[in-house]
């Protein structure tokens, strides 16, 4: 029997919204339910990766770029959902810096945070504090 399970939650369908909150929410309860099927409601959950990968600059798989405002909204509301429920107990968001081969790099090049770094840690501390 496992100790615990983990996930990655993306939207990554391109007829999808990549920032949709309530998709997002309905994926990890989803998951939570089938746990709870087959007998494991009571394991830890973690979700080792979630973000936003597509539309960096010319745009992946013909998406535009994200505007990172809206990712750093999408992070604050992604964050506070995840600590106000029990459904998963570790998160991390994906990535911290990949020089801009994903969107959503939490750093840029010379390690400063990004705008949806800065959203990624003010949201940590908000919930942790």
């Amino acid at each position: 029997a496992p100790d615990a399970w983990h996930i990655h939650n993306y939207i990554l369908e391109p007829e999808r919204d990549q920032l949709d909150l309530a998709e997002f929410q309905k994926r990890i309860v989803a998951f939570r339910a089938w746990m709870e099927d087959i007998g494991d409601e009571d394991l830890p959950l973690f979700l080792t990766e979630f973000g936003a990968l597509y539309g960096l600059h010319d745009g992946h798989l013909g998406r535009p770029e994200e505007d990172p405002e809206r990712v750093a909204g999408f992070v604050r509301e992604a964050v506070a959902w995840l600590y106000a429920t029990d459904h998963v107990q570790h998160f991390a968001w994906f990535a911290t810096g990949t020089a801009g081969q994903f969107n959503g790099d939490l750093y840029d090049a010379s390690g400063a945070l990004t705008p949806v770094g800065q959203a990624y840690r003010e949201a940590i501390r908000q919930e942790v504090n």
